[in-house]
This record gives C-alpha cells, sequence and structure tokens, in this order.
C-alpha cells in the first residue's frame, strides 16, 4: 500500500530515487509504500504505471505528498495535476525545491509551511522537522542510523549539483521564433484593422438597409395613395357619365 507519494519531472528521476532512498533510511517504511511518480507517457516509474486509473488510485491511497520541484518540473503538467489531488485534503505536503527557486515560484497550496528549499541555511532542520510530521500524521517510527545521513548528503549534492536537461533553442532556431512571433503580432493587428474596418461596414450597411426600408415603405405608401385616388376618380367619371345618359334621355322622351 502507498503511504508516501512523490511527485517530480521525469526529467528528475535520479534525484528522485536518491529520495526514496532516504525516506527508506529514516522511516521504517516498506518499499511499496513509497510511490515514486513520473511522467505515465514516459513510462519511467520506481514502480511501472501506465495508466492514469491506477495513478488516480495511488493518489487517493497516498497519506502524504512529498514534491520534488526543479526548474524542469515547473514546466510538467503532471505535478500540478498530482499536486492537486492532495489540495482539498488535509494530508501533508511537502515541496522541496531546487537550486534557484524560492516560494515565490510555488503556486496555491504548495507554499505550504513545510517548503523546503535546499539554497536555505536550515535545509536539514527542515529535513528533519518534515520527517517528524511524517512520523507523527502516519504513525509510522523514526530510523535515526548512518545510513540516514548518507543517504540525505547523497540526496542533497544531487540536488545542488541540478541542471537543466532541457536543450537550449540554438541561434537559428531562436532568431526563427523571434521573426514567427514578430509576424503573428503583425497578423494580428492586421486582423484588428480589418475587423474594425468590417465592422464600419456593417453599421453603413445597416443604416443603407433601413434607408431602403424607409424609402420602400414610403413608395408603398405613395402607391397606396396614388390606387385611392385613381379609384376616386374613376367613381367621379361614372357618376358623370351616369349622369349625362339620364340628361340625354329626359331630353328623348
Amino acid at each position: 500500500m502507498t503511504r508516501i507519494f512523490i511527485s517530480h519531472s521525469y526529467l528528475d528521476e535520479a534525484i528522485a530515487y536518491k529520495l526514496v532512498n532516504f525516506l527508506l533510511a529514516a522511516l521504517r517504511l516498506e518499499e511499496e509504500e513509497i510511490f515514486c511518480s513520473s511522467n505515465p507517457d514516459q513510462g519511467l516509474n520506481f514502480r511501472f504505471i501506465g495508466v492514469t486509473d491506477q495513478l488516480k488510485k495511488e493518489l487517493k491511497n497516498s497519506e502524504a505528498l512529498i514534491v520534488l520541484i526543479t526548474a524542469d518540473s515547473l514546466h510538467s503538467a503532471w505535478i500540478p495535476f498530482e499536486a492537486g489531488a492532495f489540495w482539498p485534503t488535509d494530508k501533508p505536503i511537502i515541496p522541496i525545491l531546487g537550486p534557484g527557486l524560492t516560494l515565490d515560484d510555488l503556486q496555491g497550496p504548495l507554499k505550504s509551511l513545510l517548503s523546503i528549499s535546499i539554497d536555505a541555511k536550515d535545509w536539514k532542520y527542515k529535513v528533519n522537522n518534515a520527517i517528524n510530521q511524517l512520523v507523527n500524521r502516519l504513525k509510522i517510527e523514526q530510523k535515526v542510523s548512518k545510513r540516514r545521513d548518507d543517504t540525505l548528503r547523497e540526496f542533497s549534492e544531487a540536488l545542488r549539483a541540478w541542471q537543466s536537461q532541457r536543450t537550449a533553442p540554438d541561434v537559428s532556431q531562436q532568431e526563427r521564433i523571434e521573426e514567427l512571433t514578430q509576424k503573428i503580432e503583425d497578423q494580428e493587428r492586421n486582423y484588428q484593422y480589418q475587423k474594425q474596418k468590417l465592422e464600419q461596414n456593417i453599421h453603413q450597411i445597416r443604416e443603407l438597409e433601413q434607408q431602403l426600408e424607409q424609402a420602400r415603405s414610403q413608395v408603398e405608401q405613395l402607391q397606396l395613395s396614388e390606387r385611392a385616388h385613381n379609384q376616386q376618380l374613376e367613381e367621379q367619371e361614372r357618376s358623370h357619365n351616369q349622369q349625362l345618359e339620364e340628361s340625354e334621355t329626359i331630353l328623348f322622351v
């Protein structure tokens, strides 16, 4: 059964394993009680896991979360996912910050009282404090031995020697990125300009449509008036003709 879940970037596998060795030397835990995660898509894990549902199960059953944070893991989509599973609970969350990182680099509940920076002078004190918290919350025994000190030193040395494993783009790539970025900005400005012109044209078209509708209405009114007038003239002419016929009839009688 998983008791401690270690969240980290798959790029930091070697450091995470040294952290596992320290926890096994500092706490009376079996190896299977520590789950050392990695990006499931990479298939690199302390205990292999390739199914997200299984990962969720491990997160749910874990009693504490240790998040190994480096500049690489800040770009990982899995760490926020894994940490997010603990945020609504009162389970301990212990972020361990690699070189050059501070609490300002963390978000939300990761800025916890148990945050440990490798650059801090009281680094070992905070580690021991975190171990005490795990002992009390998880009801497990603590181990004190030379191996504990050695594994802690190995872990801290590996973390302090950390270097980003992300390859920096070459100059040509960077120039291409800048060129494309500028092109996107130009296209965005042109889009906004064309959109504004189109909106103005649409407004003018609607005004013309209203004017045309008004003109049509006026024509219909005039046509109705003209038909009524013509009908009146026709009635007057019929009446006049009838009077003439009646007058002629009287004369010939």
